[in-house]
């Protein structure tokens, strides 16, 4: 399915986790062409980044370096499985989930301060878990290391 939905106007988004937006769409376009699927342009939506303010206030771009643990990207997963039950890894799913957490922030915002109409807006989302959960325990001693979590929060 492409960006405009097929049948009951279901749209299908992607969220770039590694990479950024255009990466995310030459490798789309390539494993299109590779499956004999089609010709690289029937693409699902890529959902970019919601700019964020770091701690001074200044913009910085919504990307994370894969991998290397970040507080927003802790706060999302915890945010997941405490407020919402939902279990997910810290190297996709949350990067995945703080995006799409952008997106509906700046739904709510309003005039200048907007950013234009995203495609989940005003929608019921699913998210395909695609696996990844083996290594949340390695993950989680890397927060650890990094002062992010106490010690008594990690699996041993």
């Amino acid at each position: 399915l492409g960006p405009h939905g097929g049948a009951g106007g279901v749209v299908v988004v992607a969220v770039p986790c590694v990479g950024d937006a255009r990466y995310l769409r030459r490798q789309m376009a390539a494993l299109d062409v590779a499956a004999g699927t089609g010709d690289g342009t029937d693409l699902p939506e890529v959902l970019e980044p919601v700019d964020r303010r770091n701690g001074r206030g200044a913009l910085r771009p919504g990307y994370f370096s894969f991998g290397e643990p970040h507080r927003a990207l802790l706060k999302t997963w915890q945010e997941l499985g405490d407020e919402h039950g939902l279990f997910v890894d810290l190297l996709y799913g949350a990067p995945a989930w703080n995006i799409m957490f952008g997106h509906w922030r700046n739904a709510l915002r309003d005039g200048e301060n907007r950013r234009p109409p995203s495609p989940i807006d005003g929608k019921t989302v699913m998210y395909l878990h695609t696996g990844g959960l083996e290594g949340l325990s390695s993950q989680l001693t890397r927060y650890k290391h990094k002062g992010y979590l106490e010690s008594d929060k990690v699996q041993k």
